[in-house]
């Protein structure tokens, strides 16, 4: 009894023909082919000039644009072909393009950029040198910072004097090593505010370096025998009678109510007691405290005669 309908029959009635397409206003043109990316697959899209121009936009701006400069130095060497790398057109030589290049790549100064000067001729300085211990010290105590400057490095960073490149005689033949005993004799009679001024240069690291290792039990016994300062004992207790005069002069004080008075007075025990420790342990009794402060009048009245009789 029910309407039977056949798949062909909603086939027909329900196809998406071009007929209904038009008389729906839609226009119904030929499939466009896809388009093919122009550069084959697993060649470098960035050009000979996209590297110039970014080598160019970033070159000795800042200090980042100098390491900016080497890493797009490293990938232009990676992506582009040798004679094509070669070929660019860059401000600077060869030379300087493979110093950039090691700059970029120095593990330490790479991830301390803001710290470093703005010179890459003293950024390749500063990757020479093989010590990468010395060289983070230098960066977390301040000696190397912006304002470092190329022939200031080695004094800053505690290294002897870079020796002379080859220095050739006239036959084209290498001197001969500095003679030791020649050394000593310019030490010996320079004037000894000159070494002093030298040594001070050179710093304390680099003499400790060059010094011989039998100096050193030597040096220590000698420290140890210095004399030491006898007034850092009154200095300190001199601080602590002023505090306890000032806990006293506060507790004292018509204003100051019992319990401020009594906190006061408890603090002024304390540092009398610390003092007392102080003095013990320097060997200071009232005696020697007497002596002292009659020393120091008398030495300041010896000042105020002799200044009265200049006057005179």
């Amino acid at each position: 009894m029910g309407i039977h309908l056949v798949n062909s029959d909603l086939d027909v009635q329900h196809k998406l023909t071009r007929e209904r397409f038009e008389n729906a206003g839609v226009v119904v043109g030929e499939a466009q082919a896809a388009v093919t990316p122009a550069t084959p697959f697993g060649q470098n899209v960035r050009s000979k000039s996209f590297f110039e121009q970014a080598v160019a936009s970033a070159w000795q701006k800042t200090t980042q644009g100098i390491f900016d400069t080497g890493r797009w130095l490293q990938q232009a060497r990676e992506e582009l072909d040798r004679d094509v790398y070669n070929a660019l057109r860059l401000p600077f030589c060869t030379r300087t393009r493979q110093r950039l290049i090691a700059i970029a790549a120095h593990p330490i100064l790479a991830t301390h950029v803001s710290q470093l000067p703005p010179s890459w001729g003293t950024l390749y300085a500063l990757a020479q040198i093989d010590n990468h211990d010395l060289l983070r010290a230098a960066l977390a105590d301040g000696r190397i910072h912006p304002g470092l400057q190329r022939k200031d490095i080695r004094s800053a960073l505690g290294l002897p004097p870079k020796p002379p490149r080859g220095a050739q005689k006239g036959d084209g033949q290498r001197e001969a090593p500095p003679d030791p005993t020649a050394v000593g004799r310019v030490l010996t009679t320079a004037p000894a505010a000159e070494v002093t001024a030298a040594l001070m240069n050179l710093g304390l690291d680099w003499f400790l370096k060059v010094m011989p290792t039998d100096w050193v039990p030597k040096m220590t016994r000698r420290v140890i025998n210095l004399p030491q300062a006898n007034d850092e004992p009154f200095i300190k207790a001199s601080e602590m009678l002023r505090q306890i005069l000032s806990s006293i002069k506060i507790a004292s004080a018509p204003k100051t109510t019992p319990a401020v008075s009594a906190s006061y007075e408890k603090v002024a025990l304390t540092v009398l007691r610390q003092l007392n420790v102080v003095l013990a342990g320097a060997g200071i009794d009232e005696v020697t405290i007497i002596r002292k402060c009659a020393k120091e009048n008398r030495c300041a009245k010896d000042k105020r005669r002799s200044g009265r009789r200049r006057a005179a």
